[in-house]
């Protein structure tokens, strides 16, 4: 077994500048995420109007709602590795990567199973309008379709964050976007296929960035190297993912249980609220996903040290993560609040 090699050392040396440089590749791709989706908005609400966003709109919560518990265990696999590497276990590191990833095929094929037969009549509990549901369940079906590529890397990016590698995630999610926005202008702009279109597009890009990241992490040359003959599940990783992203999942679920709430409220209203309500909420997705980031970089960085038992570091890199989650927070909503009418225009 190869020497793990950490991108950035994070049981050594000073916090605050490693933090913020971890974390910038992070909240860029969150940033890029929401332009993306802001893009699938865009598109077909220039192109096919209103409940065609109406209907985009109207999935976000189930789909959030129906992934979140699986996701939350692809922060039991980050931070798992993250313990392993910051304890130099490094068969541990390679038993939690090949464990992870076929965790995620199996998961993500399960969830998108059930969400493209039950896209309808979910929508139909949640009092999605008749004219919506058209476009809306045909939507949600597609972008299910992706849901296997989109847990796999997922778990995978998470997995390569946890040694301190924030940008490779980024150019890949990059790249996928970019397809996902040139997909959206051909399935909407020339084959007129309205939210479908999106929805395919999605898709497809889901599995463009989970083949570039299996490709990238199959070509490494340390412990986080994918093997593919070597994918098992190992119990004791397992357990240990589980116990870490139970709660995560459980917390996101609650989370998006509260929204899917708000959301069948928001659908007994006309298309036009909730197309605004649909704006609105991508709006605030730039606020949530950069705050998310430094979530993120807490957690590799307190990983590790709790892996090395470098215990006051633990505490500190909590510290300079409540700090710079504050900051994020604070300053992009005074941006987003001063500005609020010329963004969503």
């Amino acid at each position: 077994m190869h020497r793990l090699k950490k991108t950035v050392d994070m049981t050594e040396g000073p916090f605050l500048k490693k933090m913020i440089m971890f974390a910038i590749p992070l909240v860029i791709s969150g940033i890029l995420q929401c332009f993306y989706n802001a893009a699938d908005l865009i598109i077909v609400g220039h192109y096919r109007g209103d409940i065609a966003v109406g209907a985009v709109g109207s999935t976000g919560a189930i789909t959030n709602l129906t992934v979140g518990l699986f996701m939350g265990l692809s922060v039991g696999a980050g931070v798992a590795v993250a313990q392993k590497i910051g304890a130099g276990d490094h068969d541990g590191v390679s038993k939690v990567v090949h464990t992870a990833i076929l965790t995620s095929v199996f998961t993500g094929i399960a969830v998108g199973i059930f969400g493209f037969f039950m896209a309808k009549p979910l929508l139909v509990l949640m009092g999605t309008q008749e004219e919506i549901l058209v476009e809306a369940a045909p939507y949600m079906r597609a972008y299910f379709v992706g849901i296997p590529a989109c847990m796999v890397y997922n778990y995978a990016a998470s997995m390569l964050r946890s040694k301190g590698d924030s940008k490779n995630p980024l150019i890949f999610l990059t790249l996928s976007g970019l397809a996902n926005v040139f997909l959206n202008l051909i399935f909407v702009s020339v084959f007129h296929m309205g939210a479908i279109g999106v929805g395919i597009a999605t898709a497809v890009a889901q599995y463009i960035a989970m083949t570039m990241v299996l490709y990238h992490m199959a070509n490494l040359d340390d412990d986080c190297k994918l093997i593919f003959s070597k994918l098992a599940i190992d119990k004791p990783a397992l357990k240990k993912m589980m116990r870490i992203g139970l709660p995560a999942g459980l917390q996101a679920t609650f989370f998006s249980l509260s929204n899917a709430l708000i959301q069948s409220t928001v659908n007994t209203y006309p298309t036009v609220v909730q197309t605004g309500n649909t704006t609105a909420g991508n709006i605030e997705g730039f606020v949530y996903i950069s705050m998310n980031a430094c979530y993120h970089a807490a957690l590799t960085f307190v990983g590790q040290n709790t892996g090395a038992k470098k215990y006051d570091r633990v505490l500190r890199a909590s510290l300079i993560s409540l700090g710079l989650v504050t900051v994020v927070g604070l300053g992009m909503s005074t941006l987003i609040y001063l500005n609020g009418a010329a963004l969503i225009g």
